[in-house]
């Protein structure tokens, strides 16, 4: 008895009504290397405008004419899907052009990554449309193959992530504590854990999340944008969590609602701190006139202020109509911040900056003022 597969839903594309009813391409007894099958199909009347509409009008959610494969596999029950497989070195030729498979992954073995086929270029909306196919048999490879063609509409990311569950803040507190109580078992002090730092930013597109998510099966607490990675498995289908590597299926994620609501909170940092309680902080940063900053852009600022009052000073001076001595200036640039705390500013005033030192010297018979803005070992403590 011959089974007819459910092939794999696919979150990308909503299933409007198949084409061509899957069909199994049975091996003959005698047969030669090469298999040869041609179909026929024509396209329902009830979706031919709406197909002509979408070839012809640029927009994400288009309507497709989508080509696919599996095998069969005979120790599979009816009910379970099965994944899209290509035969090996397959061909497809339709209406009399070829039409572009999915790159290898292997090209000594021939194999391509399996994801459906967009056909809706070389169909005619009206007219009967032939399709040829060939693949290669051998006895290394002796199973026989599924064929069906769907008509689907290609589905927006913002429909696809409103379709997914979102998980409550309990399970994401259990995961914490679970975190925690993993290393905190060792007899050894030193090496407890008293705190855990779970960045902000999606592991793929290193972005601050907007979706963060994982799946149901992970028992990390980090999260990952499911946009990104809806975006990659739509290319190239893994479907692998980019944190542990296990797999983590479209069906297995959810939407982490503890991370989702600290995402919405108005903070520039881009890690939080858990504590063993399960309560948690965004992680320090440097304040600045211009809002929040990191330690490093803190001190750039610094420098670039400081450098723009030297030179309107030195311009001051040399414009000055009464001014006939030279000015010479000379600067350190802010040492990196110790553990006593950060560089101090120059105060500016408006018309001049204080200065540490001011002395005189000789250059060429000629009297110059040389400003000394290095800091006095007096000043450094």
């Amino acid at each position: 008895m011959v089974y007819e597969p459910i092939f794999k839903k696919l979150p990308f594309y909503q299933l409007l009504t198949p084409v061509y009813d899957t069909t199994l391409f049975a091996i003959p007894q005698r047969h030669s290397k090469y298999l040869n099958r041609d179909f026929c199909f024509l396209i329902p009347e009830e979706f031919r405008e709406r197909l002509c509409t979408s070839r012809k009008t640029v927009c994400h959610k288009k309507v497709e004419v989508q080509l696919r494969f599996c095998r069969r596999l005979s120790n599979l029950k009816s009910s379970h899907e099965i994944d899209d497989y290509f035969p090996p070195e397959l061909e497809v030729c339709m209406n009399g052009y070829i039409v572009e498979l999915p790159p290898f992954t292997d090209v000594e073995c021939k194999s391509r990554r399996a994801k459906p086929v967009d056909i809706t270029a070389f169909c005619k909306i009206s007219d009967p449309n032939q399709i040829a196919v060939s693949w290669f048999s051998s006895h290394t490879d002796n199973y026989e193959y599924f064929f069906t063609i769907h008509l689907v509409e290609r589905m927006l990311l913002d429909e696809i992530v409103k379709l997914m569950r979102v998980s409550g803040e309990k399970n994401s507190m259990n995961l914490v504590r679970e975190s925690f109580g993993g290393r905190t078992g060792s007899t050894n002090s030193d090496l407890s854990m008293t705190s855990l730092t779970v960045s902000l930013l999606c592991p793929l597109s290193m972005q601050r999340m907007k979706y963060p998510s994982r799946s149901i099966y992970c028992t990390h607490v980090q999260c990952f944008d499911v946009v990104s990675y809806l975006q990659i498995n739509e290319f190239k289908p893994s479907w692998k969590c980019p944190v542990c590597r296990d797999k983590a299926p479209f069906e297995n994620l959810v939407i982490d609602g503890m991370f989702k609501r600290i995402l919405l909170e108005k903070n520039a940092s881009n890690e939080i701190q858990f504590a063993a309680d399960g309560s948690w902080k965004f992680s320090p940063l440097c304040r600045s006139k211009n809002g929040i900053q990191d330690e490093d852009s803190s001190q750039e600022n610094e420098t670039e202020t400081l450098n723009k009052s030297v030179l309107n000073l030195q311009k001051s001076r040399t414009s000055s109509p009464n001014q006939s001595k030279r000015s010479l200036v000379i600067m350190d640039a802010p040492k990196a911040s110790s553990g006593r705390g950060r560089p101090r500013k120059l105060q500016s005033t408006t018309n001049s900056i204080h200065l540490t030192s001011m002395k005189k010297i000789k250059y060429q018979n000629e009297s110059i003022d040389v400003t000394d803005l290095t800091l006095d070992s007096s000043d450094e403590s």
